[in-house]
């Protein structure tokens, strides 16, 4: 049976959402092995996942001002191009240089496959449902979250990892989909690209955009230094994990993703953004020092079912204020300005961390993390999200 027009339509939109995360999940248990194929190490570890996050940050609001100016389908088919170019380069990449180039590639690709996604389900339902909607991309995120390691982690040990990064290629059949179903948004007349660019520039000081950028910022650099990062070699160098038992780590996490957002709803009517941030940082703070003092690899897979479920409380929190708070008008920009702070979060958390692996333990840097995460709580506090104004 054909699915309704309604429910196609968000299967579709949840779908771009799957896909999106897998630039992370179809690499995150092998870069060890990817490191040492190019005779690298820790700094590369970190630079296979923070080039991704460099581009991304560049070209994520560069992908809102276009969605917003030229139309979300357009854009949408455009990322996913560039999504599947990056698979063919980095599958066939003969040196490290390439092989980042096409990191590069996927980074431009996926700059706002999510944001526009979140974005096209507040341009296309109803406001009441909206929100209620964006949570469950949210749970198809969790699902790609769980998938993708999984299936990249299996890829790599039973073939090689280039036949994991070439998965992408399926970002072609989806952009069919999206170019053939996704409905035209009726978007106010062009403007001057001059008052465009001001609005968007003014968008940025909005309480909501400027409070969950910051918070996007900080608890992504945190998310891919110590765990994008550091738990891979973490899990190999303490319990001798293979690259399917440390794909675990990162299914048991998106397990608590599916878990928390799931309830975010329900949290959101009943409390303030700024309290549900508030706890999903000290859930964090749990994480850290969990793996910090880990004695055994089951140990090491509760705390990322602690991790999950902070990601769900934060993360998918900022993105459903963000969806229903700003104006249609400049919604793309807005939400794709918080995702490139993340973006820069993940650029700047890879590298640091990376660089920090081969200078210190990795249990303190987790010990490290404990006190990091507590300076989320700063800009939670001092920016009162729109609803306590």
């Amino acid at each position: 049976m054909a699915l309704a027009p309604g429910r196609r339509l968000l299967a579709l939109l949840f779908s771009i959402s799957f896909l999106a995360v897998a630039w992370a999940g179809l690499v995150q248990p092998s870069t060890p092995e990817i490191a040492a194929e190019f005779g690298a190490g820790g700094t590369a570890r970190g630079a296979i996942i923070g080039v991704t996050s460099f581009f991304a940050f560049i070209f994520s609001p560069v992908m809102g001002f276009l969605a917003d100016r030229y139309g979300r389908r357009q854009t949408l088919v455009a990322g996913l191009g560039f999504f599947a170019l990056s698979g063919l380069v980095t599958a066939t990449a003969p040196t490290l240089f390439v092989f980042l180039l096409g990191r590069a590639i996927l980074g431009i690709g996926n700059a706002g496959l999510i944001a526009l996604a979140i974005t096209s389900i507040s341009d296309l339902f109803d406001p009441k449902d909206a929100s209620r909607f964006v949570g469950y991309n949210g749970t198809a995120i969790a699902i790609g979250l769980i998938v993708h390691p999984l299936l990249g982690g299996w890829i790599a040990e039973t073939w090689d990892w280039r036949f994991a990064v070439a998965l992408q290629l399926v970002a072609i059949p989806l952009a069919g989909l999206i170019w053939l179903w996704l409905p035209k948004v009726e978007l106010p007349e062009p403007q001057a690209f001059s008052v465009q660019l001001r609005d968007a520039l003014r968008v940025v000081k909005h309480r909501v955009v400027l409070r969950s950028a910051f918070l996007f910022f900080g608890t992504f650099f945190l998310i891919f230094g110590l765990v994008v990062t550091l738990i891979p070699q973490y899990l190999v160098e303490e319990f001798g994990a293979s690259e399917t038992q440390r794909s675990y780590f990162f299914v048991v996490a998106a397990v608590g993703i599916g878990i928390a957002s799931l309830f975010l709803g329900k949290l959101h009517k009943r409390y303030d953004p700024k309290r549900v941030f508030t706890v999903g940082v000290l859930v964090f703070m749990a994480f850290a020092l969990t793996v910090g003092l880990a004695d055994s690899l089951i140990l090491v897979l509760v705390a990322a079912l602690i991790h999950g479920i902070a990601e769900g409380f934060t993360i998918q929190g900022l993105q459903v204020e963000v969806a229903v708070e700003v104006p249609a008008a400049v919604k793309a920009i807005a939400v794709t300005v918080v995702i490139s702070a993340g973006r820069l979060g993940q650029f700047l958390g890879s590298f640091l961390f990376g660089y920090l692996d081969t200078l210190v333990s990795q249990r303190l840097l987790f010990f490290v993390g404990v006190g990091l995460y507590t300076l989320l709580l700063i800009p939670n506090l001092l920016m009162r999200p729109k609803q306590n104004q």
